[in-house]
């Protein structure tokens, strides 16, 4: 019986799939119709793996789902709930592993930026898992990690919905692991506008992967991120977020004369890293210490920091 039903819903898909709205019809007819064509296949391929299989199956089948949002007009609007359908449809695809790859290589990039500046915060939301999912593979990190994803994706972290900054978080710091990403990571903003956000754990851990990347040094630098970490060290109860603020620091400080130098007045000061050294992580200790013992005119290489 179960295979009748999964049967029943590929083919259903298939139909749903090679629907097109006449063109003489009536602009409200073919909108209800491509609204409850969406919303049928979002509900299919979320129940039978054979509908989501579907997908791989047909070099045409990414595309088609998707036509609603890639022939649009210039100022012709998209419904949003049509909109937060297709998105959550593609969502639920890659659940099926062969198609992770096939969903990557069409043209969807510009699509899912467009979404996550137009959609509602539920289809952002999904936007983010989209390209969570995606980037898995290494080959596909680099085919959706453009810069206009990876700077939408800080925008979304940015806006400071709780709903969609763990999605947003979780496939920027994937998106971020192979190097072609990296010099493209703007992630040094989230320091600057969310040290007392409930979501800091989090996004400190972004900020982890890229932190030794030097255009990513100069930026936190230049924000003065320096300045937010360790108060952060002393406030926070977490020991995974005190040694991501220390091995973002590490480099940080080891990469500026000035800013060591006042990283040690602030040291000085409140003996932050001191207390830290007592009660954290092996890891954070040994951060910790390379720290007090660098010399301030010794060059640093950074890729024996890392």
């Amino acid at each position: 019986m179960e295979s009748e039903n999964c049967s029943g819903d590929a083919e259903k898909s298939r139909i749903y799939l090679e629907l097109k709205p006449e063109g003489q019809r009536q602009k409200s007819w073919r909108m209800a119709m491509m609204s409850a064509t969406a919303k049928e296949l979002r509900l299919l391929t979320k129940k039978t793996s054979s509908s989501r299989a579907l997908y791989g199956e047909s070099a045409n089948a990414i595309p088609q789902l998707l036509r609603p949002l890639s022939q649009r007009t210039v100022g012709d609007e998209i419904h949003p709930d049509l909109q937060e359908d297709l998105i959550t449809t593609l969502v639920n695809l890659p659940i099926h592993d062969g198609n992770k790859k096939h969903v990557a290589e069409n043209p969807i990039t510009f699509l899912l930026v467009d979404a996550m500046k137009s959609g509602t915060i539920q289809t952002r939301s999904n936007v983010a898992a989209v390209l969570f999912t995606l980037s898995s593979p290494d080959s596909n990190k680099a085919l959706i990690g453009s810069s206009s994803t990876l700077g939408s994706l800080i925008v979304l972290l940015d806006d400071g919905h709780l709903l969609a900054m763990n999605d947003a978080a979780s496939a920027n710091f994937d998106l971020s692991m192979i190097h072609e990403n990296k010099d493209m990571a703007g992630q040094c903003v989230i320091l600057k506008k969310k040290q007392a956000d409930s979501c800091v754990d989090e996004l400190l851990e972004i900020l982890t992967m890229p932190s030794t990347h030097q255009k990513v040094v100069e930026e936190l630098g230049e924000i003065g991120a320096d300045q937010c970490l360790l108060p952060i060290i002393r406030e926070t109860p977490c020991d995974q977020t005190k040694e991501n603020c220390i091995a973002i620091l590490h480099p940080l400080s080891m990469n500026d004369q000035i800013k060591l130098r006042e990283t040690r007045q602030k040291e000085n000061a409140f003996g932050t890293l001191s207390q830290l050294a007592r009660d954290e992580t092996l890891r954070a200790k040994k951060k910790k210490n390379r720290w007090h013992t660098r010399k301030p005119n010794v060059p640093v290489n950074l890729t024996y920091i890392v």
